[in-house]
C-alpha cells in the first residue's frame, strides 16, 4: 500500500514586468517562497515534498497546480502556497497575478481561483490546504457559495483531517501588507515563526495543526496592522498537521515526568519532586530538541513555589495530565491522598487561579466536565476577591461551554453575559459569544432573546458561521 505523499507547490511573483503601472514589483515573494520551502521540506519540521515555482508566466504556474492534485493518491495532503498580487475581476471573482499578468486581461494571464477550485474537485488527494499571502485574498469564500463554514463553528475531533482548507492574508475588501524592513510578507512571517517555533503548538504534541496555525497568524498578524486572516473549509472535517515543532510528542515527554510523580508520590518526598523529575529526563538523541532546556525551565518555575506544597502539587498534576494518560481517571485520586496524608496542606493557603485553571484545562480534556467546572469557578471567586488573572473572558466562556457540555444552557446563559461584560473585548471575541449565548436560548426555546442576539451577529457580519440559516429557521415559526 503507498505511503500518503505530503505535497506542497510554493508560487511566489514579486514582478510584473508586462503590466508596471497596475502591478508594482513586490519585495518579499521570492523569500517568503524560499523561506517557507526550506521548513516545510525539512524531515524534521515539514516532510513535504516540495516544488518552487519564482516569477513565472501563468501557464507553469497553473500548471504546476494542476499536476500536483491530478498525480496525488487518496491519503495524500497537498498543500498549494501563493505570494505576490491578488487581483479581482468585475465580477468580484479573484486571480493571482502572475510574470505575464495584464490586469485589463485577467482569465488568460493570469491564475483564476476558479481554475484551482476545478482542479481541487477534480483531485484524489484527501486533503488540500491553500494558503494566499496576497490582497483581496478572502475573496475566495465566493467560490463556494454556501458550501463554505468558517472553521471556528467546527468542532476539532482529532487529527485525521479530511476535505479543503483555506487560510487567507485578508478579507475579500483588505490589501495583503509587507512591512517595511520585514524580510518576509506579514502573513508569512507569522507561518514562518509558528513552524520554526513551538508557541503555536497549543496542544504541546509536537504538531503545529491547520486550526492552531490559522489561530495564531490570526492574533499575531492583528497586532500589527488591519489586515484579518481568515480560514475557510469545504467539505471538511477534523484537523490536519501543517507542521511538525521538531519536540517530541507530549505523551513521550511527559511519560518520564508521570512516572517521577508516581515514585515521589510513593516514596512520600515532596522535597525531591523537582530533582526527580530533572533526574528522569534523559538526554534526547537530538539535542534541537532541546528537552533538557524544557526541564530545566520547568525547574526553575516550580522552584520558585517549593514552599508552596498546594501549588507544587497542582503544577506536578497538570503536567501529568497533559501525558493524557488513560490511566489517569483511575489514578487520580492518589494525587489527593497523597496530597491531604504527607504535604499536611491547610484550607488557609492563599489560592492561585493560574493553578486552578491549569488543572481545569487538564480535566476538560480528559473528558472530567465536573471537575473542570469546580476548578474554574474556583478561578472566578478568586477574581471576584480582587486575585489577578489575564484572560478573565476566557475563565467565563470556558464555564460556559462546559455547563453546554453538561447539557445545561441555563447555567451556560449567566457566564456567558459575564464574557461580553469583560473590558477590551475583541470584536471577534464578541461575536463569538453572542452566537453562543443565542444558541443557549435558541435551546431553551427563548426564540425571541435567540433572534436578538443572532440580529447582532447578523448586522456585523452576514457571513458569520450558519447565522443567516438559524435566523431564517427561528423566522419561520413566526410565520
Amino acid at each position: 500500500m503507498p505511503v500518503p505523499q505530503r505535497v506542497a507547490v510554493l508560487i511566489g511573483n514579486a514582478r510584473f514586468p508586462s503590466d508596471p503601472t497596475h502591478l508594482s514589483a513586490l519585495r518579499c515573494p521570492l523569500n517568503d517562497v524560499n523561506g517557507l520551502a526550506k521548513l516545510l521540506a525539512s524531515k524534521k519540521r515539514g516532510k513535504y515534498v516540495v516544488t518552487k515555482v519564482l516569477d513565472a508566466r501563468h501557464d507553469a504556474a497553473r500548471r504546476a497546480i494542476y499536476d500536483s492534485l491530478k498525480k496525488a493518491r487518496s491519503g495524500d495532503l497537498v498543500l498549494i502556497y501563493y505570494s505576490g498580487h491578488g487581483k479581482l475581476d468585475q465580477e468580484g471573482r479573484l486571480h493571482l497575478a502572475t510574470f505575464d499578468t495584464v490586469t485589463d486581461s485577467l482569465p488568460p494571464t493570469s491564475i483564476p481561483l476558479e481554475d484551482v477550485r476545478k482542479y481541487i474537485d477534480e483531485s484524489s488527494a484527501s486533503t488540500k490546504v491553500v494558503i494566499l499571502d496576497c490582497c483581496f485574498s478572502g475573496a475566495v469564500k465566493k467560490l463556494f457559495k454556501g458550501e463554505i463554514q468558517d472553521q471556528a463553528s467546527r468542532a476539532i475531533q482529532g487529527l485525521e483531517g479530511v476535505g479543503t482548507f483555506f487560510l487567507t492574508a485578508s478579507t475579500d475588501t483588505q490589501l495583503a501588507e509587507e512591512k517595511e524592513g520585514d524580510t518576509f510578507s506579514l502573513l508569512t512571517k507569522y507561518i514562518i515563526e509558528a513552524i520554526r517555533g513551538d508557541t503555536a503548538d497549543t496542544h504541546r504534541d509536537g504538531i503545529v495543526s491547520f486550526d492552531e496555525l490559522c489561530s495564531f497568524v490570526q492574533e499575531k498578524v492583528g497586532t500589527e496592522g488591519k489586515q484579518k486572516p481568515r480560514k475557510f473549509c469545504l467539505d471538511a472535517s477534523g484537523d490536519i498537521p501543517i507542521a511538525f515543532t521538531g519536540r517530541p510528542l507530549a505523551s513521550k515527554r511527559y511519560g518520564e515526568l508521570m512516572k517521577a510523580l508516581y515514585r515521589v508520590a510513593s516514596e512520600h518526598k515532596a522535597h525531591h519532586a523537582l530533582r526527580d523529575l530533572m533526574d528522569n529526563l534523559k538526554p534526547s538523541t537530538d539535542p534541537s530538541e532541546d528537552v533538557q532546556s524544557s526541564a530545566k525551565e520547568l525547574f526553575e518555575h516550580l522552584y520558585k513555589h517549593k514552599r508552596d506544597s498546594k501549588i507544587l502539587l497542582s503544577e506536578m498534576y497538570r503536567i501529568a495530565c497533559e501525558a493524557k494518560s488513560p490511566d489517569l481517571r483511575e489514578q487520580r485520586h492518589s494525587f489527593s491522598t497523597f496530597a491531604s496524608d504527607h504535604l499536611q496542606l491547610e484550607e488557609e493557603e492563599p489560592s492561585n487561579p493560574s493553578t486552578h485553571y491549569n488543572l481545569a484545562i487538564a480535566f476538560r480534556e480528559m473528558g472530567l466536565v465536573d471537575e473542570a467546572i469546580a476548578e474554574l469557578q474556583k478561578v472566578s471567586r478568586d477574581i471576584d476577591n480582587g486575585r489577578q488573572f489575564e484572560d478573565l473572558m476566557q475563565v467565563y466562556s470556558l464555564l460556559a461551554i462546559c455547563f453546554v457540555k453538561k447539557g445545561a444552557p441555563e447555567a451556560a446563559i449567566p457566564w456567558y453575559k459575564r464574557a461580553l461584560n469583560v473590558a477590551g473585548l475583541q470584536p471577534e471575541s464578541r461575536l463569538a459569544l453572542q452566537y453562543e449565548l443565542a444558541s443557549c436560548y435558541e435551546q431553551l426555546k427563548d426564540k425571541s432573546a435567540a433572534v436578538q442576539l443572532f440580529t447582532q451577529v447578523y448586522s456585523e457580519d452576514i457571513n458569520y458561521r450558519d447565522v443567516e440559516e438559524r435566523l431564517r429557521t427561528l423566522r419561520k415559526g413566526d410565520g
